[in-house]
């Protein structure tokens, strides 16, 4: 039979997993509740003095999280909040990403959403950085492969010009694949200041795929 104090350290221990999953499931319960609202919505609460991001723990609520920090910058509504706001943002998402990178150091969607945060941020080394690992911790990712590709663009524009050897892996990656080649295509059809590059990229592609990728270019217009 357990002793006196072997059965009050069972209970302490189940009281403590209890506390544990108890706050965790609150912390779910407040990312729904955010996931759910509009995009204005979510920006704004995570852009107020002091805002932070839940503290998710499963891992489908977690990529979730830092996916809306590498997207939210690149909507048309988030340039239209306060200077101010898209800076308390980033900072949000920069915070939260690293407390994820903490406990979970190959997750490539926080590094690319730490990546875009230090980018609105203006710390153009340190999204280089992030950059580098979001591709050499997932570097066949697909579905973060369009993210990459416009960041690394957009980074080769103002500075980093050695963003654009990752542009490049990445855009050969995406000429592979029929869904990442009409993902390219769309990329292709808005940045026009990039198109030339774009195009010498993909010159080293397989005909069939560059074949491939002009008919998609032609669907979307």
């Amino acid at each position: 039979m357990l002793g006196v104090m072997p059965r009050f350290i069972i209970s302490v221990l189940g009281l403590i997993l209890a506390l544990a999953a108890g706050h965790a499931a609150v912390q779910e319960y407040r990312f729904f509740r955010v996931d759910t609202l509009p995009t204005a919505q979510q920006i704004q609460r995570a852009a107020q003095p002091g805002g932070r991001l839940a503290q998710t723990v499963s891992i489908r609520s977690i990529v979730a999280q830092m996916s809306f920090c590498v997207s939210a910058p690149q909507s048309l509504i988030f340039d239209l909040y306060p200077t101010d706001a898209r800076r308390r943002f980033s900072q949000a998402c920069q915070a939260r990403a690293e407390h994820i990178l903490d406990r979970n150091p190959t997750l490539s969607i926080a590094h690319l959403a730490r990546a875009v945060s230090n980018h609105q941020i203006d710390d153009l080394q340190a999204a280089m950085r992030d950059l580098r690992r979001a591709r050499a911790s997932a570097p066949n990712e697909g579905w973060i492969a369009r993210e990459r590709v416009q960041l690394a663009l957009t980074l080769a524009k103002v500075g980093a010009p050695e963003a654009r050897d990752i542009a490049r892996a990445d855009i050969l990656m995406m000429m592979s694949e029929r869904p990442l080649r009409r993902s390219l295509a769309g990329i292709y059809s808005q940045a026009e200041d990039q198109q030339d590059f774009i195009v010498s990229v993909i010159d080293d592609a397989p005909n069939a795929d560059q074949r491939a990728f002009l008919r998609a270019v032609r669907r979307r217009r």
